[in-house]
């Protein structure tokens, strides 16, 4: 039984022209790899999706897009006609498909809802840009190929295809080399007769430069900074400020200054992110952040960040509480209306509510092999310059005296010091100045 149709992402790309370890369909574009706009195009289409590229791009995919089936290419030929022989088997189960290319990444959802539409028709369309630039007379540009297809030509083909799958593989096999690889183009010549055009206006750039990615990702860009603005979001300057596709930020939050809003970033309302870098969050209403790193971080309503702090690692930071300049929070819950205002580090902690963190405070919590737990309960208030080395726990209403080291624990309602008595030695430092 034959289904109706599939669709094919060609990602085989090195990234050679790039200059880049990275292969291209995996090239950071606003956050996301290269090869998620194409998909995210797709994301309503009903139909299988298959990706046909090296076994480098299986594994960072596989996990955020279940849905994909992975198509190695075969090792003993090169080029995008070869690529769909390798998937010959899949392709011969559908009655047509549509082919993209993985670097096509101004492609967009409205785009393929128009182009989808030509499926059931049993022809074979070809698309072009009539954005174009045209090489001599009857010429059009191809991925830096020539293809003749007919006299004073001013159109671009963009590599985007839906083929009958009958033709399509008829062509394949009899598709010749050239300069050691099989080309679709060569392909499509031998279609010549049977394809039919599909224009389109839309911006298109195929990433074969530095300079192409830059101009995709501005494109991309503004496109996302103009839909959070246009449902009531307020950004300063969008031309300094990169979102991932992926965030979420709700009608009334600001986002101010140079701002990173990376990954899947949840920003309630009424939030203000003013020069910070916000990544993998959930960011509750009334929240304030100020030249801050936020990474993999749960904060809670009307929370005040900032400036110059560093939260990461699965913290949690509860209602009302403030983290001030110059502070690491690592792997920790803060306690509602708790303050860790100064220049301090807490790493590995539990801390309750109401707790009060001098500043110059640290949690010593690595004994040189392991980590370890501090735990300081509600309504503790933790004197300046304290050191506490865990594990460690610090039970309720309990007082740390200023410059303390803190070995042991501390029961509620206590008074503890752990520093040394100070002793003055009068007359032994003379004409000092």
């Amino acid at each position: 039984m034959k289904y109706n149709y599939a669709i094919f992402i060609l990602a085989g790309g090195k990234g050679s022209r790039l200059k880049s370890k990275i292969i291209k369909p995996l090239y950071p574009i606003c956050f996301e790899p290269a090869i998620f706009y194409v998909l995210d195009s797709l994301k309503y289409l009903n139909a299988k999706k298959y990706i046909i590229g090296c076994s480098d791009i299986e594994e960072p995919l596989k996990k955020d897009f279940p849905e994909i089936s992975f198509i190695k290419q075969k090792d003993n030929g090169y080029g995008t006609s070869w690529a769909l022989l390798s998937a010959e088997n899949e392709i011969k189960k559908y009655e047509e498909v549509i082919i993209l290319q993985s670097d096509d990444i101004l492609i967009n959802q409205k785009f393929m809802s128009k182009f989808s539409q030509k499926i059931n028709s049993k022809e074979n369309y070809i698309c072009y840009s009539k954005e174009i630039e045209q090489k001599g007379d009857g010429i059009i540009t191809f991925f830096n190929h020539f293809v003749s297809f007919s006299s004073k030509s001013k159109k671009t083909n963009i590599g985007r295809y839906i083929f009958n799958v009958n033709d399509l593989l008829q062509a394949l096999h009899k598709t010749p080399l050239h300069d050691e690889e099989y080309r679709l183009t060569d392909t499509i010549l031998l279609l010549k007769n049977k394809i039919k055009t599909f224009f389109t206006k839309e911006t298109f750039i195929n990433m074969n430069t530095i300079s192409d990615v830059k101009k995709a990702e501005d494109i991309i860009q503004q496109r996302i900074n103009n839909n959070f603005i246009k449902n009531g979001v307020f950004i300063e300057f969008p031309n300094l400020t990169k979102i991932s596709p992926l965030a979420q930020i709700d009608t009334g939050s600001r986002i101010l200054g140079v701002c990173k809003i990376i990954k899947n970033t949840k920003i309630a309302e009424n939030c203000v992110i003013n020069n910070s870098n916000i990544m993998d969050s959930v960011i509750s209403s009334n929240v304030n952040i100020l030249f801050s790193f936020v990474e993999h971080a749960i904060i809670k309503t009307d929370v005040k960040i900032g400036p110059f702090v560093n939260i990461h690692s699965n913290c949690i930071l509860q209602e009302n509480s403030i983290i001030g300049n110059f502070t690491e929070i690592k792997n920790t819950i803060i306690g509602k209306k708790s303050k860790v205002k100064h220049l301090s580090y807490i790493g590995d902690s539990t801390i309750g509510d109401n707790v009060n963190i001098g500043c110059g405070t640290i949690t010593a919590n690595y004994d040189g092999k392991n980590k370890n737990h501090t735990e300081i309960c509600d309504n503790v208030f933790i004197g300046c310059n304290s050191t506490i080395i865990a594990p460690v726990t610090i039970n309720e209403n309990s007082m740390i005296a200023a410059g303390s080291t803190i070995t042991s624990n501390v029961p509620k309602n206590t008074l503890a010091f752990g520093r040394s008595r100070q002793l003055n030695l009068e007359g032994r430092i003379k004409n000092r100045g």
